[in-house]
């Protein structure tokens, strides 16, 4: 079980037949459909596909896990019903009436609860993040009332989203472009350049990659995960095989809006994390 956006609860439920076959492995291959009502982009997905390429490596491949997102073997209640009768392996789904039902089914497990969070987070592409000089959140109040934002539609009225970043950081964006909640409609916009600044959920498995750079929330905006303080390197323009593709015009702008007026190398920044790390920070 794992924390999903919004609070919710996110249960994991086996059915005891799902048990025997997991202890008896042998040279038969066996196939465990796991079913959810989540789209693809939500975090339990995301948690899901993990959770099968974890057991596909344990097993050496003789479990095959296969996640059907958006209800595609029934609804909460039939997937809860399948696992008791024995015609569906796994669910997952965060209704919180789940667990009002459980008791009704004494045979159906429960999975222990690991630490999660789905967080906002303000991204852009490599591109602009080299051309403006953009590391950390802050670096965006210079430049936020030239740029568009764009994000899940209710972003405006939210502390954890535009308001706070008015509140704490200052931004105030040209104009909001209402998209999803940090999903597939989100990050075309800004791959298309409709919107310059993209709100994005961390969790988000689709989008972890080198198509966006996340901007360090230096001002602590967002709640910090299972009370684990975190401290991050927010480096300016870094001198490395990523950067070497830009037009020197761009990097010697980018390198210009930095205090130090030069561009930092990984070296620099490797030694920073060392110290950090280290008991003497």
């Amino acid at each position: 079980m794992i924390n999903g956006k919004g609070g919710g609860k996110i249960v994991a439920l086996f059915a005891v037949l799902l048990f025997a076959v997991l202890g008896t492995v042998s040279a038969q291959q066996y196939t465990i459909r796991f079913n959810t009502t989540a789209s693809p982009t939500e975090t339990q997905v995301a948690a899901m596909h993990k959770f099968a390429d974890v057991v596909g490596e344990l097993s050496g491949g003789k479990i095959q896990v296969r996640v059907y997102h958006s209800g595609q073997l029934g609804d909460q209640k039939t997937g809860l019903l399948g696992v008791m009768k024995g015609s569906l392996e796994m669910s997952c789904d965060a209704s919180p009436l789940w667990f009002a039902d459980l008791a009704n089914y004494p045979e159906i497990g429960v999975l222990e609860a690991a630490p999660g969070q789905n967080q906002n987070a303000l991204a852009v592409l490599p591109e602009t993040a080299v051309r403006r000089g953009l590391s950390p959140v802050s670096d965006l109040r210079p430049v936020a009332s030239t740029m568009v934002l764009g994000g899940p539609p209710e972003c405006p009225t939210r502390p954890l989203c535009m308001i706070g970043y008015a509140d704490v950081y200052g931004l105030r964006f040209r104009r909001f472009v209402p998209l999803d909640v940090g999903g597939s409609l989100t990050l075309a916009a800004l791959q298309t350049g409709e919107i310059d600044v993209a709100v994005l959920f961390t969790g988000d498995r689709t989008v972890i990659g080198p198509e966006v750079v996340f901007l360090t929330d230096d001002r602590g905006l967002q709640p910090v995960v299972g009370a684990v303080l975190v401290t991050a390197v927010a480096p300016g323009v870094i001198l490395s095989s990523g950067t070497a593709r830009y037009p020197t015009a761009v990097l010697a702008r980018a390198t210009s809006q930095t205090p130090l007026k030069r561009a930092g190398s990984c070296e620099e920044v490797a030694a920073s994390i060392v110290f950090l790390a280290s008991p003497a920070a």
